[in-house]
């Protein structure tokens, strides 16, 4: 049995550590600074936005006829509780 890493083994451990380090360069990009120290603030209006795209995104290259009636839903729903008249 060998101790020997692999490049397969350092690659995990790299991809690993890229993930985690990624998921908190995001979470603090979602915090705010407030007198020079991190609060935990979080920036509504851009996790919305962020939600706001993903969503869209996923609607509109979906061509499951499922996905494409729910996003039909919302577009309504939106319509109706915010008063959108217009065709988006």
């Amino acid at each position: 049995m060998s101790n020997d890493l692999t490049l397969t083994d350092i690659k995990t451990v790299v991809d690993e550590a890229m993930k985690s380090e990624v998921a908190n360069l995001k979470r603090q990009i979602l915090e705010t600074t407030s007198n020079d120290e991190w609060t935990k603030n979080i920036n509504y209006k851009a996790v919305c936005q962020h939600m706001d795209y993903a969503i869209f995104e996923f609607v509109t290259e979906s061509t499951n006829p499922e996905v494409k009636a729910f996003g039909q839903k919302l577009m309504s729903e939106l319509a109706q509780k915010f008063g959108i008249t217009e065709r988006i």
